[in-house]
């Protein structure tokens, strides 16, 4: 997929290790978790963006656990530092005792180690979301957004949460 959307044979490696490395870590750590994988674009780049998702322990102390070093498992401890040093936009969120949540994006490279800057401008977004199927499930209904935000609802219809005055029920 990396090398599909224009990386170089370098940078679709590294995207490689990253996601194995996620992969390792859900084996190790989650009950039950998930690797997301999709394609993400400007309206001038693609790149590759995984989220690890995962039912688990959690981690009790994050700024630790992303110095290298540290392993509760017995090995070299610098995986989740290095998916973060590879990745161009890295975040992980977690939940003691109800899981982890680890997103990595990976965008072209003009010059080694400095991604190039999509659009010219910062191209994260205020914030993201995903939705998935549980259980058995193999559809999600679901949707999110924004707190605070209404989406437009489609042509003819009024918002399925909202009255026709606009009250919320």
């Amino acid at each position: 997929m990396a090398r599909r959307v224009g990386l170089s044979e370098h940078r679709a490696g590294e995207v490689r290790a990253a996601l194995a490395e996620a992969a390792s870590n859900l084996q190790k750590h989650a009950v039950d978790g998930a690797l997301l994988l999709r394609i993400v674009r400007t309206a001038e780049h693609a790149g590759v963006e995984f989220l690890a998702v995962d039912r688990g322990p959690g981690i009790a102390d994050t700024a630790a656990s992303m110095r290298d070093g540290l392993s509760t498992t017995g090995t070299f401890g610098i995986g989740r530092r290095m998916i973060a040093r590879l990745a161009d936009t890295f975040d992980l969120h977690t939940a003691p005792g109800h899981g982890t949540v680890l997103m990595a994006q990976f965008w072209p490279r003009t010059v080694p180690g400095r991604p190039a800057a999509p659009d010219g401008v910062d191209a994260q977004p205020a914030g993201g979301g995903v939705t998935r199927p549980i259980g058995t499930e193999r559809e999600c209904g679901d949707g999110w957004q924004p707190a605070g935000t209404t989406p437009d609802p489609p042509p003819g219809r009024q918002h399925p949460r909202r009255t026709k005055d606009g009250r919320c029920w």
